[in-house]
């Protein structure tokens, strides 16, 4: 190879040995554009130098060259060869499986969970909240005493309020709250509050006799 340009020793050794442009590309997978830039020398139409080196390399060895006696001599008269720069880089398979953000992924993992946690605990959240009173259990009760107890149960994750104050409930939800009562009719709201919103309401009237009151319905037989 001393003393004889990489172009002329392709092409006597193409010639020599009957590849064409054609028949390498056919063989080798390289452009016929990058086997006539090699031939002609025109090395400004080559790709970076990863590519060329990886080239010479695949071309010497179906001519039965040395490869990296070719690429040497490619870098020695190659002043215009184009080096590898920041955004060179080999070219990628399309079958292969991308690279994902592992940021992306925890997010994405992250996500899916609180959806099916939303999906198990819709209910508790956003569901219609459940309310037993035990007492008073009719709408409307009579009583000759006061205070009464009022006494119930909700559903321990949900607030409970009577007559706009709030009641603590035990770790099962029971309830029992003593209420004091007015002469006569006593109308009573329970109200039961799940944590992200729903309300449910319920009125209860107790109608307060005072005990002479009571005697005297009694005696008289009313």
């Amino acid at each position: 190879m001393e003393n004889k340009l990489l172009k002329d020793i392709l092409r006597e050794e193409m010639q020599a040995k009957g590849y064409t442009p054609q028949r390498v590309r056919r063989e080798t997978g390289i452009a016929e554009r990058y086997v006539f830039a090699f031939m002609e020398g025109d090395y400004k139409r080559l790709p970076a130098a990863p590519y060329v080196r990886g080239y010479l390399i695949t071309i010497g060895r179906l001519l039965n060259l040395n490869g990296a006696d070719l690429w040497k001599l490619y870098e020695q008269e190659g002043e215009h060869s184009k080096t590898s720069g920041a955004f060179d880089t080999l070219p990628s398979n399309r079958y292969a499986l991308k690279r994902f953000s592992r940021k992306w992924v925890i997010s994405g993992i992250i996500g899916v969970l609180l959806v099916i946690y939303g999906v198990m605990n819709g209910n508790r959240f956003l569901g219609v909240p459940s309310l037993v009173i035990e007492f008073p259990h009719d709408e409307i009760t009579t009583s000759a005493e006061s205070p009464v107890t009022l006494r119930g149960r909700i559903d321990p994750r949900d607030i409970l309020s009577i007559g706009g104050e709030a009641v603590s409930i035990d770790q099962e939800g029971n309830f029992a709250r003593e209420y004091p009562l007015e002469p006569g009719l006593n109308i009573i709201e329970f109200s039961v509050k799940k944590l992200l919103g729903r309300e449910k309401r319920v009125e209860r009237n107790i109608i307060y006799e005072l005990a002479k009151e009571a005697d005297v319905l009694l005696e008289t037989g009313e």
